[in-house]
C-alpha cells in the first residue's frame, strides 16, 4: 500500500511508523501503552485503512490520522488519542 504524504510525495505505507508515533505520544503524556495493546491498535488501523482503499491501495496521512483517532477512541484510549492528535 502507498501513502501520499502532506508534501504530496507518494511512498510505501509503514504501519510501524504509526506505532512509533503512538509510542512517542504515550511517552509524552506518561501513558502506559503495552506492547499487546499497541499491536491490537495497529492491526485494527491497518485493517481499516486497507478496507477504505480497496483496489486503489493509496491512502493519505490525513486518512490514516483519522483512522488512528477512530481506533483509539473505540478502544477507550481517550488520553492517548488526545496526545496523538495534539489536543
Amino acid at each position: 500500500m502507498k501513502i501520499t504524504k502532506k508534501d504530496g510525495i507518494l511512498s510505501e505505507f509503514d504501519i510501524e511508523r504509526v506505532g512509533r508515533s503512538l509510542e512517542n505520544s504515550a511517552k509524552n503524556v506518561g501513558f502506559e501503552l503495552s506492547e499487546s495493546n499497541l499491536k491490537i491498535v495497529l492491526k485494527q488501523v491497518e485493517k481499516k485503512v486497507q478496507a477504505l482503499n480497496g483496489i486503489a491501495r493509496v491512502t493519505s496521512t490525513y486518512e490514516v490520522r483519522g483512522v488512528v483517532f477512530q481506533v483509539l477512541k473505540s478502544n477507550g484510549f481517550t488520553e492517548l488519542c488526545r496526545a496523538y492528535m495534539g489536543v
